[in-house]
């Protein structure tokens, strides 16, 4: 399994113990926790005494470190060696490796779930929800700020396409892929181009086109989805 936890199985891994330190209990935030090793990772360049380990847990030759059945979430005092956590032979070592081993199929499963468009819909819906309360906690507001940063950089890769800004009256848009530039106005209005030509958005119903249902983009009177004008030209 790779060195590193996508977001997903990141997720995954703190749901499925119940959003706490496997150690201590604690409570923690997704922001906070840390991915723990059961088993040090740092024995796989020590490969006597990881032997060694592995046969005191019944463990075989080629168990993964890095997979699921040695991992846990952890608060940073006990990730660090400062908390409640008892030494590698210790018996609550095994007890903890048999619980990590029956969740790890869950674990995993949540993740690939995870990745299924409901699921997205779901988590872009919650992540709308938060930034449209507009006064936002520090901590939430730089977990969206990277959130966006992620998500720009993934879609430029995956469709070549720049993201400028997100913008909740997108969400009106009929042609999201032919406006490449947007810029916000208001948390309720929006300005977007195509390189030639643009206009402006809104999330009000008043945007909507009597003709073809989007909410713009609007240049005067004239809808620049359907090209129609939403008011007769007196």
């Amino acid at each position: 399994m790779p060195e590193k936890l996508s977001a997903a199985e990141r997720l995954a891994l703190f749901t499925h113990w119940g959003e706490q330190c496997a150690w201590c209990t604690r409570p923690l935030f997704f922001s906070e926790y840390e991915v723990e090793h059961v088993i040090p990772k740092h024995l796989r360049a020590k490969a006597d005494e990881r032997a060694r380990v592995l046969r005191h847990h019944g463990l075989p030759e080629d168990f993964d470190l890095y997979g699921f059945e040695n991992l846990v979430p952890s608060c940073g005092p006990c990730n660090r060696g400062k908390g409640t956590r008892p030494p590698v032979l210790a018996p609550a070592i095994a007890l903890l490796l048999d619980r990590a081993r029956k969740r790890a199929p869950l674990v995993q499963a949540s993740a690939a779930r995870y990745l299924q468009r409901s699921q997205l819909e779901k988590a872009i819906t919650v992540v709308e929800a938060v930034a449209g309360q507009g006064d936002l906690e520090p901590v939430v507001r730089q977990r969206l700020e990277e959130a966006a940063a992620v998500i720009t950089q993934a879609v430029q890769q995956t469709t070549g396409s720049t993201i400028v800004n997100v913008h909740r009256a997108l969400a009106g848009l009929y042609d999201r892929d032919r406006w490449r530039e947007v810029h916000a106005l208001s948390d309720e209005v929006a300005f977007v181009t195509d390189g030639k030509g643009g206009g402006a958005i809104g999330t009000h119903w008043s945007w909507l086109c009597d003709h073809c249902g989007s909410n713009g983009p609007w240049n005067g009177d004239v809808c620049q989805t359907c090209h129609r004008r939403s008011v007769p030209d007196w």
